[in-house]
Formats: C-alpha cells, sequence, structure tokens
C-alpha cells in the first residue's frame, strides 16, 4: 500500500495527529529505531509543543490529554493500543485509505520541528520521555497541578521553547568537542 503524502499548508485541516504520527513511525523505520505507543506520543507532543512555539499556530486540531505518563492524543492511543509497549509496526490509516503522511519538503516549519525533537530525542525510551514531560514548570505537571484533563496551547507552547532550548544546548555541546 503506498503512503500518500498532503502539502500541510494546502490541507491544514485535514491535519491529524494520525498522520504527523506517521512522519515520526517513517523516520523510525528510515534510522532503524524502534517506536513504542508511548514514544510515539511523547515525540508526538514535543513536536506539537515545538511546532506551536515557532508558528504560533497549532499543528493539528487533536488536544493532547494528561494521562498518567505524560500528554496523549487518545485517537493515536486508540489507534496503536495493540503494540502496547512493543515497537509499532504500521503506519496509521484511515478506514480503507492508504496511510497519508505531511509532504517535509513542501512543510518546511513542520520538518524543521520534527528535526530537532528527532535529533534530541529520539534514542530515549517511551518511559524516559514520559519521565521528561513530567518535569515541573512543563504543560503536562501544570495541567496535573490544576486538576484538568486536556493540556492548553497557552501552557504548551512554553515546553516548543524549552525543546528549542534544549536541542541549542545539546547543538552547541556537540560543536565544543568537535
Amino acid at each position: 500500500m503506498a503512503t500518500k503524502f498532503y502539502e500541510m499548508e494546502v490541507y491544514r485541516n485535514v491535519i491529524t495527529a494520525e498522520i504527523a504520527s506517521n512522519n515520526i513511525i517513517n523516520r523510525g523505520k528510515k534510522d532503524s529505531i524502534n517506536i513504542s505507543p508511548m514514544k510515539l506520543q511523547k515525540l508526538l507532543y514535543f513536536t506539537y509543543a515545538l511546532y506551536l512555539h515557532k508558528t504560533g499556530e497549532p499543528l493539528f486540531a487533536d488536544r493532547f490529554e494528561t494521562w498518567k505518563y505524560g500528554p496523549v492524543v487518545s485517537s493515536v492511543f486508540q489507534e496503536f493500543k495493540e503494540f502496547k509497549d512493543r515497537p509499532i509496526t504500521r503506519y496509521a490509516t484511515s478506514g480503507s485509505q492508504p496511510p497519508r503522511m505531511i509532504d517535509e519538503d513542501v512543510s518546511v516549519d513542520f520538518k524543521e520541528c520534527l528535526d530537532v525533537v528527532w535529533d534530541v530525542f529520539k534514542r530515549y525510551t517511551g518511559t524516559d520521555l514520559s519521565k521528561i514531560t513530567h518535569i515541573d514548570n512543563l504543560a503536562w505537571k501544570k495541567t496535573i497541578d490544576n486538576n484538568e484533563c486536556i493540556m492548553k496551547e497557552e501552557n504548551v507552547k512554553p515546553d516548543g521553547k524549552w525543546v528549542e532550548e534544549l536541542y541549542e544546548e545539546i547543538r552547541g555541546n556537540r560543536e565544543s568537542t568537535s
């Protein structure tokens, strides 16, 4: 089954968390890195947060919920729950439709955000990433502390800035050791 790529700017109203998830799964396949459902959720969250920080716009309309182990988009959970803690071995589909992805050659903002998140977090496990989302002052913790279930964009956006700063710090350390 062929994977169809969509130009994000043209299809903004049809971009879903599942479509963005397929890009992350595809990165894992290309780099031979396993992506469990928990790891997918956290990579998706950090990509969403960074995209929101950089563009001021949400990547997709789906909202992150505050689950025990960090931010979760419930539709992505439903799509991949059969894998439990095992690596995901397929793309998200929509009924009988072939899998879709965001065309990273066209959506430069999305590609740049995913590049940063992938570079920083690809080697972490889902459990490691879950612990990171629980850091004080990040959106998940703020939402839990406020007894809320849905993470608000104004709380998520600073997490994107945090990811960007972490990336710059890591990049700086790499350059100083080379």
